[in-house]
C-alpha cells in the first residue's frame, strides 16, 4: 500500500505538472488570439488610412479643378464677353443701387451669333400718323435733330 500511496502521489504531481503546462499553453493561445484581433484591428486601420487619402486626393482634384475654372470664368468674362454686357454692368450696378455689379451671360459666339440673326424688331406701336413719322425719323440725340421727312 506504501506503493501505491507514492504512485499515486507521484500521478498527482505529474497530473499538476500537466494542468500547469496546459494552462501556460492556453495563455499562449489567448495571446495569439489577442494578436490576431490586434492584426485584423490593425489591417482595418490602415485600410480605412487609405480610403482617407484615396478621398483626400480625389478632393484636392476636385477643389484644383474648381479653382481653374473660376479662373477660366474670371478670364472668358474679362477679355472674351460682348462689349454691351460689359458696359451694362456699370448701369446695372446704378439701377440696383450697387446690389448687383454685373450681368452674366454663358454663351458661346455661336449661339449670340444665332440669337442675333433670329432677333426680329418689334411693330411700331403706331401704323400711321405723326407718331410713325417720329418713330421712323428719329435717331441718337448725338447725329443731331431731324425735323424733314
Amino acid at each position: 500500500s506504501y506503493e501505491l500511496s507514492e504512485e499515486i502521489a507521484g500521478r498527482r504531481k505529474e497530473a499538476e505538472e500537466k494542468r500547469r503546462k496546459l494552462g501556460g499553453l492556453e495563455n499562449q493561445i489567448n495571446q495569439l488570439a489577442g494578436e490576431s484581433e490586434l492584426s485584423d484591428a490593425m489591417t482595418a486601420l490602415e485600410t480605412s488610412r487609405e480610403k482617407l487619402r484615396n478621398a483626400y486626393k480625389d478632393w484636392l482634384v476636385a477643389k484644383t479643378a474648381l479653382h481653374i475654372l473660376g479662373d477660366v470664368k474670371a478670364t472668358y468674362e474679362r477679355e472674351r464677353q460682348p462689349e454691351v454686357i460689359q458696359r451694362s454692368g456699370t448701369y446695372f450696378r446704378t439701377i440696383t443701387g450697387g446690389a448687383y455689379d454685373r450681368i452674366r451671360v454663358s454663351l458661346d459666339e455661336k449661339e449670340i451669333a444665332r440669337r442675333r440673326n433670329a432677333w426680329e424688331a418689334p411693330p411700331y406701336k403706331a401704323g400711321r400718323g405723326t407718331l410713325l413719322k417720329y418713330i421712323r425719323n428719329v435717331s441718337s440725340a448725338s447725329t443731331g435733330c431731324v425735323t424733314d421727312g
